[in-house]
């Protein structure tokens, strides 16, 4: 036993504490702990814990000082510093595929922090080296065989919560189907709704309730394009009717059918199970028309704050970016269908799996192991030319930007009454468990008015399509009418609703519309006026009435034709005769002799007349009246 304090260096050990006295009253009082019969055995192999029953203590050759961890060996009786730092675990997170890692504390005299760790860096000597020392001043001394029997020390010795890894923000469910509680639950980076309560995480992210702790992975946090704060602050009645007038100013029915949309996506799983389907919502329009500006306030109403970026070009890119929002609008700008190359050709398999909910999935190099990839998302695509793929506008709902007004004053108001649209879609997102029954009821109402309204033979989806959007419109309406204690004349702005929608579904998704590839080619032709390709006065001419109004577009057919060959848009036609023998279907179409002829500029040129005033005239056609303002 005098060996004890004459041991100065081991296995090249930076440095040895001479713990002759300590290390002699551990190895006493180890032994003494211990049962006569397996006295003997531990001396011999006191390392080899496989021996031991289970009415032995665990018994450790790593032990904590304030700002070290030691190693003893009990057979060479010494005890020797292996770290400048103690390090503690605070609790343990379980990702999504039941994988384990730490929250660790590291501790010396300088410093005090929290990090993660994973198995591999806690099992790998290297790896935890050099990830303490990147961490701070903190250093690792041990090697691998010590550092085994510190994991060892932590399981055995510290006793931590779990706490559940989220890898999306908004509405929180297992696969199962159930949320987290027993309740609804919304979780966002800096707060959480949970059975209608805000709660707030603490110093580490984590979010703490009575059945379940909870944080947001650390990587999603990062790449979010979705901003969320908490709107604390009760807003005045009469502010909530304002800004809902001014709205109505601007929008028109587009508001309430918009703001329907983001509510009944904040029930997105529970209509999806009755329909099978989601719609997209689809805005579209000329440069400066309003549509950017409508998505961005109609998304608050969600209870966010959408960045519409980009469409992305890759697929993984997509179904990664689909799956991070629960219940939540997301999408992007400027998806407009421009050809063989745009994102609605590129992406129209998966759109088509999203609409009707259905995951997307991606093999591995390992045969066995495949990746998926939920939607959990609602979608949205504005772009300056709407979808002319039937299968994709039929599951749309597209919004003409031509329609909007021009209020200044109303727009002021609205522009610096934000807050409150956050509020209100905050309101309808903690109180989403109170409402969703009336949802429900108010969806299978709207199916039943929808076939006594209509006279036409409408697409089943496309039905389904409106009525999920007007029972969010009547939710909302209700909600917040009874909320703020105010008289929003629901009835009749639901009346004009139903009829508003009514013609939408008539005008835009007739079954039998011989003119749909007619409409396309005429839109693409007002999507190249607006950007330069066509100049009135060169290629085209608008007669005004008495009263300056537009009255007939005179429409050059070659000029029209090349720049559709020019361009990257797609179309059906083959020849200009094609194209002029669906013209003249159109119920706006003025029938003239086909060979007459408008001096255009300096030239006579072949014409296609159009009645500008004429009742059935599509908005997109404002497009060549905007470019001669």
């Amino acid at each position: 036993m005098n060996q004890l304090n004459n041991i100065k260096e081991v296995n090249n050990e930076v440095k040895v504490v001479e713990a002759g006295p300590e290390a002699l009253k551990l190895y006493n009082e180890i032994l003494g702990s211990l049962s006569d019969s397996a006295q003997d055995v531990y001396i011999n192999s006191v390392q080899d814990k496989s021996i031991m029953t289970e009415d032995e203590p665990f018994i450790s050759p790593i032990s904590y000082d304030d700002n070290c961890i030691n190693y003893t060996d009990f057979v060479k009786f010494y005890t020797v510093r292996i770290s400048n730092f103690t390090l503690k675990p605070v609790y343990k997170v379980r990702s999504d595929n039941n994988e384990i890692y730490y929250c660790m504390e590291l501790k010396n005299k300088k410093e005090s922090i929290r990090t993660l760790m994973n198995a591999e860096i806690l099992t790998s000597n290297k790896a935890f080296r050099q990830f303490v020392r990147s961490k701070g001043d903190f250093a690792w001394l041990g090697n691998q065989y010590r550092l085994d029997y510190l994991n060892e020390y932590l399981i055995e010795m510290f006793d931590c919560n779990e706490v559940v890894e989220i890898n999306y923000i908004g509405y929180q469910r297992f696969e199962d189907g159930n949320t987290l509680q027993n309740g609804d639950l919304w979780v966002f980076p800096e707060f959480a709704f949970c059975n209608g309560e805000v709660v707030f995480p603490n110093e580490d992210g984590i979010f703490i309730t009575e059945k379940k702790s909870f944080m947001l992975n650390k990587f999603l946090i990062d790449n979010l394009e979705i901003k969320v704060h908490y709107v604390d602050e009760e807003f005045e009645p009469d502010l909530v009717k304002i800004l809902l007038r001014d709205l109505y100013k601007l929008y028109g029915n587009q508001l309430f059918l918009g703001i329907g949309y983001m509510i009944a996506t904040m029930q997105i799983s529970c209509i999806e199970k009755i329909t099978n389907q989601f719609p997209f919502y689809s805005p579209n329009g000329i440069t400066h028309s309003g549509k950017t500006e409508y998505l961005n306030l109609i998304s608050k109403f969600a209870g966010v704050e959408v960045e519409f970026v980009s469409p992305p070009e890759r697929i993984d890119v997509l179904r990664k970016q689909v799956s991070f929002y629960s219940h939540l609008p997301y999408g992007y700008d400027e998806a407009q269908d421009d050809g063989n190359t745009s994102f609605y050709k590129r992406h129209e398999a998966a759109l088509k799996a999203y609409f009707n909910r259905r995951n997307q999935f991606r093999g591995d190099k390992d045969i066995l192991k495949v990746y998926n990839y939920p939607i959990r998302c609602s979608l949205i695509f504005a772009g300056e030319i709407a979808v002319s793929n039937s299968a994709l506008s039929t599951r749309s709902i597209l919004v003409d930007s031509a329609s909007f007004t021009h209020d200044q004053v109303a727009f002021k108001n609205v522009q610096s009454n934000k807050e409150l649209i956050l509020g209100m879609g905050q309101y309808m997102m903690r109180e989403s468990g109170e409402w969703r029954d009336t949802y429900i009821e108010a969806y299978h109402e709207y199916v039943n008015l929808i076939d006594q309204y209509l006279n036409e033979k409408v697409l089943s989806r496309v039905r389904t399509n409106y009525a999920v959007l007007l029972a969010g419109a009547k939710v909302f309406l209700l909600n917040i009418e009874q909320h703020f204690k105010i008289n929003l004349n629901v009835e009749q702005v639901l009346d004009e609703l139903i009829n508003f929608s009514t013609k939408e579904m008539i005008k835009a998704y007739v079954v039998a519309d011989e003119n749909k590839n007619v409409v396309n080619y005429l839109t693409s032709i007002a999507y190249l006026a607006d950007k330069g390709s066509l100049v009135e006065g060169v290629h085209y001419k608008i007669d005004i009435d008495k009263n300056k109004r537009p009255k007939v577009l005179n429409l050059a057919i070659g000029d029209a034709w090349s720049a559709i060959e020019d361009s990257r848009l797609g179309t059906i036609y083959t020849t200009k005769n094609q194209v002029t023998n669906d013209v003249k279907t159109l119920s706006y179409f003025i029938k003239t002799n086909m060979n007459a002829q408008k001096k255009i500029g300096d030239k006579n040129l072949r014409v296609w007349r159009f009645d500008l005033q004429h009742p059935d005239i599509p908005e997109f056609f404002q497009h060549f009246s905007v470019s001669i303002n």
